[in-house]
């Protein structure tokens, strides 16, 4: 499923290989000899696991598909591992060669045809749904593909991308949020239209959580965030007809689908009218990294009450299904309000917390050990602190957000274990970056301290 961030993380951290072992699964073994990934693993692994597929398959989800590129390179990016990456590239030029040969013939970086999804339907023509998860997966390879010396192929990555992400803007974009263009005459069925699709930023969150930057004006998505918020959060269900009910009339939700300006289809998108937590917590998480706190924390609050025990088990978020995965994604929330990223192939880790800057504490996990981050502000000094309590960490370069961003800057201290490091700094755009000397770049259960100091 491809809302899962860092699940597959948090394991990690415990059994190291796991989540190198999930991928190779999926492109090593899953894989059909075209290219193409089914969007569910046949176990037992021996039994046989590919059937007639083509237009319309239902084997081949194109946002798993691409989604699974997408995990690859996070895969990289916690563990710094050349080796496995040079193991499965092959097999990932071969799953982009499929998609883009599949679903994007005319290679303008739109995705077209029917494209089947986790909506158990296909969407046809242009939308940010399917379409963004291909840009996220372009830029993506395009960045493996530089890892692995093919400058020709990352270059080509990048044309399309920037083809895609103009013409998805042009054709989409309705002042507000960004809609689905399609035949409406041929293809009326099981479409969404002039709606407000709450997944419609999904690619985008994608490459927030890989530092693969803005798909799309970055002003625009903060307003189809915006728009989700405004037309498809209700406070209450009284009235309301739901397709699948997990919502009591009292409860507080996300819809995954409105049509706040008309035009909604007389057979719309499934599960249009039902409310999923895996899709809720993408959502919160992505508002929070655009700075949108207070709609996160009340998207969050409410399917936390769904699910606090009183009706509903607090342990099995039914959405779909029971036990799904999707509402896995909720480990995304704790990277988002720490404003975390981690790349373990730089060693270098940022730090920018998006909920009370001046008082800030967190869990972090990476693919090699796991620890708190911390910030508060003491008079004009902002102190942030990493600690290790299990494993190893390397961290070269930190990052950090400036939490006070008026005051001029006087200089920064850093610390390794109580002991003052002669370290480097600059300020940046948007960043403080702080460079450690190589003989202080792995932390195993010690700490790091900068002190950023002010005028």
């Amino acid at each position: 499923c491809t809302h899962v961030w860092n699940y597959e993380q948090s394991l990690a951290a415990l059994y190291p290989d796991l989540e190198r072992t999930m991928r190779r699964t999926d492109l090593l073994v899953q894989m059909s000899p075209e290219g193409a990934i089914p969007h569910r693993v046949v176990l037992p692994l021996y039994l046989p696991r590919w059937q007639d597929e083509g237009p319309g398959s239902e084997v081949v989800a194109c946002d798993g598909h691409f989604g699974t590129v997408l995990k690859t390179y996070r895969e990289y990016l916690r563990s710094g591992d050349r080796r496995f990456l040079a193991e499965v590239w092959p097999a990932v030029k071969r799953a982009m060669a499929y998609g883009m040969e599949r679903w994007d013939p005319d290679g303008d970086g739109v995705l077209d045809g029917p494209q089947w999804n986790t909506y158990d339907l296909n969407f046809y023509g242009a939308n940010t749904f399917c379409s963004g998860l291909y840009l996220a997966a372009l830029r993506a390879a395009e960045e493996m593909a530089r890892i692995a010396g093919e400058k020709d192929l990352a270059n080509r990555y990048r044309r399309v991308f920037d083809a895609g992400a103009a013409r998805l803007d042009e054709l989409l974009w309705n002042g507000e949020y960004y809609r689905q263009r399609y035949r409406a005459r041929r293809e009326r069925d099981l479409q969404y239209g002039e709606g407000c699709l709450t997944d419609q930023m999904f690619g985008q969150w994608w490459a927030h959580l890989l530092d693969l930057g803005y798909l799309l004006p970055r002003e625009r998505v903060r307003s189809a965030l915006e728009a989700v918020w405004k037309h498809n959060f209700r406070r209450d269900f009284v009235g309301f007809q739901q397709g699948r009910v997990y919502a009591s009339d009292h409860d507080k939700g996300l819809l995954t689908c409105t049509w706040p300006r008309g035009g909604r289809p007389k057979r719309p998108m499934h599960y249009c009218d039902e409310v999923w937590t895996g899709v809720e917590y993408q959502v919160a998480s992505h508002m929070l990294m655009e700075g949108l706190t207070e709609p996160a924390m009340l998207i969050v609050k409410a399917a936390r009450e769904r699910y606090d025990g009183r009706e509903r088990s607090p342990w099995n978020e039914v959405e779909c299904g029971d036990h799904y995965v999707r509402a896995m994604s909720s480990w995304a929330l704790l990277e988002a309000a720490a404003g975390f990223h981690y790349s373990a192939p730089e060693k270098r880790l940022r730090f920018a917390p998006r909920l009370t800057p001046d008082n800030f504490r967190s869990f972090f996990v990476t693919n090699s050990g796991w620890g708190t981050v911390s910030q508060e502000v003491k008079g004009k000094r902002q102190i942030a602190t990493i600690s290790t309590a299990w494993g190893k960490v390397g961290v070269r370069t930190v990052e950090l957000a400036r939490a006070l961003p008026a005051a001029r800057l006087r200089g920064v201290d850093v610390e390794v274990n109580g002991r003052p490091v002669n370290a480097r700094w600059e300020e940046g755009e948007r960043y403080l970056r702080v460079r450690l000397p190589a003989a202080r770049s792995v932390l195993r259960g010690g700490e790091l301290k900068v002190v950023v100091r002010t005028r």
